[in-house]
């Protein structure tokens, strides 16, 4: 392995201790209660993405090769529906703290999702390129997430200042 490869992988453990951390802090300030749940889930996704990146930095470090992560890595992203509700919309503030966390939220995601995309094109590794294809579809997951909630949190925004026509 290059160095290079073992500066990706330096860099995706960073970007998910960052995203572990801001989650932390969101979870920790947010008073809406569904939303602290989803926030805590986001940082723990984001603490098994840095384990799991930091495996294969032990192993390409000492082996030279990643590790085969064949039924290790986990299938599915959080939930959302916990957060979704119906009345989700009355009870958040569209403009305040929590809408500012959710768009901060999908820029890291959106920024994560590019390097990896990246780094899986660039991986000639297998498992190199398994493994970022799949950080990559797993940050997509959590981009969705996050844009839906961005969605509901606009249209209450919409609606708070009467911004529809009809």
């Amino acid at each position: 392995m290059t160095h290079s490869t073992l500066s990706i992988l330096k860099k995706a453990i960073l970007l998910e201790r960052r995203g572990k951390a801001f989650y932390g802090h969101v979870a920790r300030q947010t008073q809406e209660p569904s939303l602290r749940e989803f926030f805590e889930a986001m940082a723990e996704e984001e603490d098994r993405h840095e384990a799991i990146l930091a495996r294969q930095f032990r192993a390409v470090s000492t082996t030279g090769q990643f590790e085969a992560d064949e039924g290790k890595l986990p299938a599915d992203a959080i939930a959302v529906s916990q957060v979704l509700t119906p009345d989700i919309a009355v009870r958040l503030t569209s403009a305040g703290f929590e809408a500012s966390a959710v768009s901060a939220s999908m820029a890291m995601e959106a920024n994560a999702i590019a390097m990896y995309r990246q780094a899986a094109l660039d991986a000639v590794d297998p498992e190199e390129k398994k493994l970022y294809s799949w950080l990559a579809d797993f940050e997509t997951g959590h981009y969705e997430t996050l844009a839906k909630l961005d969605r509901v949190l606009t249209e209450s925004a919409w609606n708070d200042a009467a911004f529809w026509p009809y």
